[in-house]
């Protein structure tokens, strides 16, 4: 029995799905997380909307009202996170991310004097 045209279009996407199902948990293994807190180093006060970057990805997010902050899906192995706020001194901190792991980066900015 021979298939027509739509008949096979609609079968491929059928075949790969199962390919996709089984890739996406692998993907997911080949991320992590790096969460913390951003203070001012003077005084421990908490930062809200610092600049927090991944400077290999570009990937960034800003502290909330709390410092606090989350980034996830970052690619596994040694990362730089870069830390910005207009009056302070830029930061960098190096952290190593496990796949599914949260790795903590805390961090208190210095004033620019």
């Amino acid at each position: 029995m021979r298939m027509n045209s739509s008949a096979r279009r609609c079968a491929l996407p059928l075949l790969l799905l199962p390919l996709l199902l089984v890739a996406s948990p692998a993907l997911a293994q080949e991320t992590g997380a790096v969460a913390g807190r951003v203070t001012r180093a003077a005084d421990g006060e908490v930062l809200s909307s610092v600049s927090v970057t991944v400077q290999s990805t570009g990937q960034s997010t800003v502290t909330g009202t709390d410092g606090r902050y989350a980034l996830r899906r970052v690619p596994v192995g040694s990362q730089t996170i870069v830390f910005r706020w207009l009056g302070y001194k830029p930061s960098e901190v190096a952290v190593t991310v496990a796949p599914g792991a949260t790795v903590t980066a805390d961090v208190g900015l210095e004033a620019v004097t």
